[in-house]
């Protein structure tokens, strides 16, 4: 992962590691809205591979008094699981919820309350993370076009060979750019791609096919496998590695304790916080290699998850605890400043 090491953000480091008992942290107010764990917003995923070691379960997400608790699970012995995305043998299971559709504006301030689960028995690294993702979609950088013979329901043959084998949650649109659907397979002898979805009343030659993206990531707290909390960027669609570009910072290593992490998201900058005081800031214009995806003006869903780093077979590994999310909406100019 490429590291920042502009000034800005190494004097925002040093002024947070060394002054923090003697700064004043932002008092966020009152919020636009706040998670009710009694009657919770979040999407429990299930059975989804994750970090080459694990998969996600309902049983490893427990409410509690106090808080949510996310599990990382030893599994004794190690399950093996197919999957769409590989085959894996997995030693653990993982609590994993998301935030999808909550508000049209794609803009404003997450605030969020956790213990992180450092301590246990010190065998295994943890990898929980606070982090979105922008729902799925075909960039144009990724598309390109293949002839076609015939199409029939949900199969479409191809009168040439791709330029790429279309993979499983591919795109498929028409040559106006208009959605046909996601690949279900792709049968490589008979050049026969099978959608998801029925086509009807459509006359094509040419399709284009597409990899599909979720960039930009953007990483409010990751543990990484030096210890430390991070703040880390993703972005650039590419089909040969999900991540094109990484931008990061490590802050601090974490302590057995509640903390607060916030991100403002703007049209052209994200903004980070710890416990009310800016720790770093990610500029869409100052960003070497920089390009259009680094800053999404879509919607993007917030990601809460547990884990161990992907080496890890053994140790007990404490929970999770989320405490308490909030959101904020904001002027979409000018930066949020510190006392």
């Amino acid at each position: 992962m490429a590291k920042d090491y502009s000034l800005s953000n190494l004097y925002l480091k040093i002024k947070y590691n060394l002054f923090k008992k003697c700064i004043t942290p932002i008092d966020w107010g009152k919020p636009d809205w706040e998670e009710n764990f009694q009657n919770p917003h979040y999407t429990i995923i299930e059975n989804n591979m994750y970090n080459n070691n694990s998969y996600t379960s309902r049983d490893a997400v427990i409410q509690q008094n106090d808080g949510l608790h996310l599990k990382t699970m030893k599994l004794d012995p190690p399950e093996y699981r197919e999957h769409w995305s590989g085959n894996f043998t997995c030693y653990w299971k993982c609590g994993w919820v998301e935030y999808h559709n909550m508000f049209d504006n794609p803009y404003g301030t997450w605030v969020i309350n956790f213990i992180p689960p450092v301590g246990g028995d010190g065998k295994g690294r943890v990898f929980p993370a606070l982090w979105f993702l922008k729902e799925p979609y075909s960039p144009k950088a990724l598309r390109f076009k293949c002839g076609v013979s015939k199409i029939k329901y949900k199969d479409i043959k191809l009168s040439e060979t791709p330029k790429r084998n279309p993979d499983v949650n591919w795109w498929v649109l028409d040559t106006n750019n208009n959605y046909l659907g996601r690949v279900q397979k792709y049968d490589t002898i008979n050049k026969i791609i099978t959608l998801d979805k029925t086509i009807a009343d459509i006359n094509q030659n040419e399709i284009l096919i597409s990899g599909d993206c979720i960039t930009p990531e953007v990483d409010i707290m990751e543990i990484l496998s030096d210890g430390y909390f991070a703040h880390t960027i993703h972005y650039g669609p590419t089909y040969d590695a999900y991540r094109k570009y990484s931008i990061g910072s490590n802050i601090s290593k974490p302590e057995n304790k509640e903390y607060e992490f916030a991100v403002s998201l703007y049209p052209d900058r994200y903004e980070f916080f710890i416990d009310g005081i800016k720790t770093c800031v990610f500029d869409k214009n100052k960003v070497k290699n920089g390009d259009d995806d680094f800053v999404s003006d879509q919607k993007l869903f917030m990601i809460l998850n547990s884990a161990v780093q992907s080496d890890v077979r053994d140790g007990n590994i404490p929970d999770f605890i989320i405490k308490r999310i909030r959101y904020y909406k904001h002027k979409l100019t000018g930066f949020i400043e510190c006392s």
